[in-house]
């Protein structure tokens, strides 16, 4: 349903640029960084698989298959194939990020709880999701309710906390460590939430961002509105269970755009050993091996400034708290 491998890390990245100038229009008209997120979670975003689903249709049966992801209260993606005659065979989908939440299912019968909704798709199981076994209690496509529904909605994965470890970057000139966390779900590719702030070495908070729930198109990226731009964070790794080296930090705001390449620390799921964390983040190197990369660096630049031309990592200007 979403871009996730094919898409390459620069593509991303001018994905990122270009996308979220439009949004920052509107955030600086709207002041939406003054405000929280809106979007109410209840739980976990748990993703799940149609399992031996089907429901019999004017006498005939159809086979229900596919995926979607729900919270219990929400419902944040849906794609469905239904095997039967028309009116009710065909492909069912739905997409939050487009349309919108949509409304959660009143209960069929006294069993039914939470459900998804697709399209003319609508599928109730006998608990609210996410928690507990999920008999279908009923199928309903196209307003017509099927007999005989069975079936079950089986777990495949969900979002979760992503947190930075001893991380920093160097931003216009700036040391920042990265302090809080983000909810990314690996097998979608969609983050969640975020709450990230950069913190200057005299302890002021320099940067406070958020995100609320959309798809971001390649498993090795993280995003948030700081108000004064969105920032990026590429991993060295699809996002997965275990930490990840932060490779690169992309501040696009108001003053321009700044990229540190050499950002340290990583980011860990919820639940991962603390001692796991602290085993992937990589040590710094020591004078000796720095040495002749030092060397090279500065023969470089001199080199190029002897040539008149810009350094091409000189940082542009941030506003003036960032």
């Amino acid at each position: 349903m979403f871009e996730t491998d094919a898409m390459t890390t620069a593509g991303a990245r001018r994905r990122f640029r270009s996308s979220r100038m439009v949004r920052l229009t509107s955030a600086i008209a709207a002041m939406a960084w003054l405000a929280a997120p809106t979007i109410s979670r209840a739980g976990p975003e748990t993703d799940y698989v149609l399992s031996n689903v089907s429901a019999d249709f004017n006498g005939t049966p159809v086979s229900i298959r596919g995926s979607f992801t729900s919270d219990g209260s929400n419902e944040w993606l849906a794609l469905i194939q239904v095997t039967g005659p028309f009116p009710y065979g065909g492909e069912y989908s739905y997409d939050y990020f487009s349309f919108g939440p949509p409304t959660i299912l009143t209960p069929l019968s006294p069993l039914a709880g939470s459900g998804v909704n697709a399209g003319g798709l609508q599928i109730s199981f006998g608990n609210i999701l996410p928690s507990g076994a999920r008999p279908v209690a009923s199928v309903v496509i196209n307003g017509v309710t099927g007999t005989n529904p069975t079936g079950d909605a089986v777990t495949t994965g969900m979002a979760s906390d992503y947190h930075f470890l001893n991380a920093s970057t160097v931003l216009n000139g700036k040391t920042e460590s990265i302090d809080g966390f983000f909810t990314f779900d690996p097998l979608t590719d969609v983050e969640y939430f975020a709450q990230i702030a950069l913190v200057n070495q005299s302890g002021h908070t320099d940067l406070s961002c958020f995100f609320d729930a959309e798809p971001v198109g390649i498993g090795t990226v993280a995003e948030a509105d700081c108000g004064r731009g969105f920032i990026q964070f590429d991993f060295a790794n699809k996002l997965a269970s275990a930490p990840d080296l932060l490779r690169e930090v992309d501040l696009d705001g108001f003053a321009g755009i700044s990229v540190d390449n050499a950002p340290t620390g990583v980011a860990y799921p919820s639940g991962v050993p603390l001692g796991t964390c602290l085993a992937a983040v990589p040590e710094p190197p020591t004078l000796s091996t720095l040495g002749p990369a030092l060397g090279t660096l500065l023969l470089g630049r001199w080199a190029v400034r002897r040539a008149g031309q810009p350094a091409t990592d000189q940082p542009s200007g941030m506003s003036s708290t960032a």
